[in-house]
């Protein structure tokens, strides 16, 4: 399927930008795609500034990914860029069981093979929402190693990568098991050829972020700029 092209508006948010593209018909996880580059894209705007103003984004699928994302700046420059979710798939499961109801997100290392037990993981009330702390920083920082591992494989050329955990905002243990795992990350074959962005988005205004790459020391994010 032929790149399709995205006209880009740097003034908008993720919030304000999210309904352009359902109009332009992409579907849900196209659109997590495509909001997740961009949002490390302005995030860290600072960084990509000797590339120009960002112009617009190609959306790639089937043939022609990866990369999933090819961000068009105004010196000419194109970056590719990938996303990977680096969520636990129990955790997509439980989004979709509570959809706009509440309850608590269940932890990263746990094992949930029927819905009962991960709906009880969900429940405030129950003892499925606690799990040790040195098993929730182990499994996070496996879910990103092995999603970096992935990536780089299938994508040799190298560009910007995105890790989307949007789920983590509130797991304490984060910082530590990202910082570990970029440690890692470093010494793996064909690393230095990726920009790394860890990303996690509570809202259109509140986020915890992380970048680092070949020319980009170790940096933490957790305020939108203005």
């Amino acid at each position: 399927m032929p790149a399709v092209p995205i006209p880009v508006d740097n003034t908008l948010n993720t919030h304000q930008f999210g309904p352009i593209l359902f109009e332009m018909g992409f579907e849900d996880n196209q659109v997590i795609e495509i909001l997740r580059c961009y949002d490390v894209l302005r995030v860290w705007r600072e960084k990509f500034d000797h590339l120009g103003t960002l112009v617009s984004l190609d959306h790639l699928s089937g043939e022609d990914d990866p990369p999933d994302i090819r961000a068009h700046f105004s010196s000419g420059t194109t970056l590719d860029m990938e996303h990977t979710s680096v969520e636990p798939s129990h955790r997509h499961w439980a989004e979709k069981l509570r959809g706009n109801q509440g309850g608590f997100i269940p932890p990263a290392s746990g094992v949930y093979k029927l819905k009962g037990e991960l709906l009880e993981s969900m429940n405030p009330y129950g003892g499925g929402i606690w799990a040790a702390t040195d098993k929730e920083m182990g499994a996070h920082h496996d879910l990103i190693l092995e999603a970096v591992r992935k990536k780089i494989e299938k994508h040799p050329p190298g560009g910007v990568l995105v890790l989307d955990g949007d789920c983590h905002q509130n797991d304490y243990d984060l910082p530590a098991a990202i910082r570990l795992a970029f440690e890692k990350v470093r010494v793996l074959p064909g690393a230095n050829k990726w920009t790394y962005s860890f990303i996690s988005r509570h809202d259109y205004k509140t986020f915890y972020s992380v970048i680092f790459g070949p020319t980009i020391d170790y940096e933490v994010k957790r305020t939108l700029p203005e």
